[in-house]
C-alpha cells in the first residue's frame, strides 16, 4: 500500500511541475 501512495505522490509532484498544470493554476 505504501508503494502505491509513494507512486501517487511522485506522479502528483510531476504534474505540479508541468507547464500545463501551472498555467491552469495561475
Amino acid at each position: 500500500m505504501q508503494e502505491i501512495l509513494t507512486k501517487l505522490d511522485a506522479t502528483f509532484n510531476e504534474i505540479q511541475q508541468s507547464p500545463v498544470y501551472q498555467a491552469e493554476v495561475a
